[in-house]
């Protein structure tokens, strides 16, 4: 009886992961809106920066619980290792850009840390590609949410790299965190053991 009880109470930490993985695919809807206007923006458009840092900061949060759900999720029920080290790069670059992002608010100028977010996004977005082609080795399908989420990752990573397509690059994210809220809420309808 207890084991059922341990069984339970995982199932909802990966549901609510879920739910938290779509809720940082919400959040990116302002920062995708507001960044189209970031190169017009005056100085007074601090405001506006600093509500963008914010929603930012708190994706990160979000993002590194629902990774470590994932690598758990991986690693209990798939018994796949492979994205560990990649997950663990991750929740680190995460966990950085949220502290540079709240010292923005707080201590520093906002524009003088933009920099040192980019090069952070940038090498997050090249950790990212290479965790979702490993990615690519795990034999589950995750129901049937693999191949698309793997690829979606993919696509927005390398197109947010690129100045031109950063928008685009967005936009598949979110999707890309809707399929990671998906696999994990389904978690909770396939039996732990296959």
């Amino acid at each position: 009886m207890s084991t059922n009880k341990a069984v339970s109470t995982g199932v909802r930490l990966y549901t609510l992961a879920g739910w938290l993985a779509i809720l940082q695919a919400v959040i990116l809807v302002p920062k995708v809106g507001f960044d189209l206007f970031v190169d017009i923006m005056s100085p007074s458009g601090t405001g506006i920066l600093q509500l963008i840092t914010g929603f930012q900061v708190v994706g990160e949060l979000v993002g590194i619980y629902v990774l470590f759900m994932f690598r758990r999720l991986l690693n209990e029920r798939h018994s796949f290792y492979k994205v560990d080290s990649m997950i663990n790069i991750l929740i680190v670059c995460y966990a950085a850009s949220a502290l540079i992002g709240v010292a923005g608010l707080t201590l520093i100028p906002l524009h003088d840390i933009m920099f040192a977010r980019m090069i952070l996004y940038f090498l997050t977005s090249l950790v990212t590609i290479v965790f979702a082609i490993r990615l690519l080795k795990l034999e589950s399908n995750l129901s049937g949410l693999l191949k698309p989420y793997v690829y979606c990752t993919i696509a927005g990573r390398v197109c947010a790299v690129t100045i031109v397509l950063g928008q685009v690059g967005s936009l598949i994210s979110m999707v890309s965190l809707i399929l990671l809220g998906m696999i994990l809420i389904r978690a909770e309808a396939e039996p732990e053991y296959l």
